[in-house]
């Protein structure tokens, strides 16, 4: 991936705005009373394309980000990775 990386901002705001009604519509029955989420993805291995937190990743960037962790609160949201090379 390296350089070449684009996240495309509209969609990736849309989806993060989507994300963020569910939660509130829902928190207290789908996503049990949360006041947080942290969704996590280590390092890149075939099995990864299987697992709920690399799509909810790929939905929101377009992207795998691996060793990359994106935490969702009330009002904010932060995403950390590893250099991708």
């Amino acid at each position: 991936m390296g350089d070449d990386v684009k996240v495309d901002v509209g969609t990736f705001g849309t989806r993060l705005q989507k994300l963020y009604k569910h939660w509130f519509d829902q928190r207290d029955t789908a996503w049990g009373g949360s006041r947080a989420l942290a969704v996590a993805v280590g390092s890149s291995t075939e099995d990864l394309r299987y697992l709920k937190s690399l799509t909810l990743h790929l939905w929101l960037f377009g992207y795998e980000l691996p060793g990359a962790c994106v935490v969702v609160a009330m009002s904010l949201w932060r995403a950390a990775t590893q250099r991708l090379l």
